[in-house]
């Protein structure tokens, strides 16, 4: 081969290297595994419209939030994620559904959520912390998210949202904060 061959080749070779590092990875969906999530920080918003910085990832994990958090428990209504990061950041878990899913399936989760609820406000001192809402960006049929993590699901599976739970309530930077 000749030098000028060996050349272009070696250039062409750095170069996609190049370009592999300045191109961000896209995130990858595990569907039922639970995989840890970049913190994104935890800047407060003056408004749920308030314009910030991208969350990392589809399903934030943390990152910029208002300032007051959701009501925990079951919402009919879609709640925002800029409010419900900050119930994660609360130490909360949240569950996120397919506003399309089967009807059977959304009550199903509304009861998985509720004996969740119910169980760990008679075990816990500090009390349970979850809201489950319908979200119309979700990726997967239904997605639960703590500080840092995130699980996705394509169908009601209870032993993994059980699983989620007791892996990680309480788990953030104001784990101990009573809202």
């Amino acid at each position: 081969m000749s030098k000028s061959v060996i050349a272009i080749l070696v250039i062409a070779v750095l170069s996609l290297v190049g370009i592999k590092l300045l191109i961000p990875e896209k995130e990858v969906v595990r569907i039922g595994q639970q995989h840890k999530i970049q913190d994104g920080g935890k800047q407060h918003l003056a408004s749920i419209y308030e314009k910030h910085t991208p969350y990392g990832t589809e399903l934030p994990t943390s990152g910029p939030h208002f300032s007051q958090p959701a009501t925990w428990g079951v919402s009919d209504i879609e709640i925002p994620d800029e409010q419900w990061i900050h119930n994660l950041e609360h130490g909360g878990v949240v569950v996120t559904y397919k506003p399309d899913l089967p009807a059977k399936d959304i009550d199903e989760l509304r009861i998985i959520v509720s004996n969740l609820t119910m169980r760990d406000e008679q075990t816990s001192k500090k009390g349970f912390k979850v809201v489950l809402t319908p979200r119309a960006s979700n990726k997967s049929a239904i997605q639960l998210s703590s500080w840092g993590y995130n699980l996705s699901l394509d169908a009601v599976d209870k032993t993994k949202i059980q699983q989620f739970y007791r892996d990680r309530p309480n788990t953030a930077p104001e784990a101990n904060a009573a809202g």
